[in-house]
């Protein structure tokens, strides 16, 4: 994933947390944009589990590469996470939002011209008054550390061409 991720997220990197915390595991996107605060060269931006209405403030961001974050039905395990682009939305069953996230995902991409890519994880609850679960804690934990390590690697490569470059 940390490789993935590393030649993925490109230039200027927007990465937006999708999400309800008050749904329990679906607040994972939210919560790890909070955990993500001043550990990263990236613009984070919680987009709560609206993030039709952040269009505009995505699209003044004019970023290169847009990492979402946010709980899927994969079909999986409770905290099991995936790597997804809008062609493989669809095997994941949905989310708790109001649009459709792949409706979204082209907004973004119309709007910006982005690479946009889908960090999904499976939520073991999105009841309603839920707190977030173990399983979900534990992997976004790992994913904080992944995702600072592949940001952390896109700026090495980035200062190795600028000393090259001189």
């Amino acid at each position: 994933m940390l490789t993935f991720l590393s030649a993925k997220l490109k230039g200027k990197v927007l990465i937006l947390g999708v999400g309800n915390p008050l749904r329990g595991d679906d607040g994972a996107g939210p919560y790890l944009i909070e955990k993500l605060k001043g550990q990263v060269n990236a613009t984070l931006l919680d987009c709560e589990e609206v993030p039709e209405n952040f269009l505009g403030q995505i699209a003044e961001n004019e970023p290169d590469s847009v990492l979402v974050i946010d709980a899927i039905d994969l079909g999986m395990n409770p905290g099991a996470a995936a790597l997804l682009e809008e062609d493989q939305l669809g095997r994941a069953n949905g989310t708790t939002h109001h649009a459709p996230l792949q409706l979204f995902i082209k907004c973004v991409k119309a709007s910006t011209g982005a690479n946009v890519l889908i960090l999904g994880i499976q939520p073991k609850s999105t009841e309603l008054g839920s707190e977030i679960s173990s399983e979900m804690k534990e992997t976004l934990g790992l994913l904080q550390q992944i995702i600072k390590r592949a940001l952390m690697a896109k700026k090495a490569q980035s200062e190795k061409i600028k000393i090259s470059q001189l």
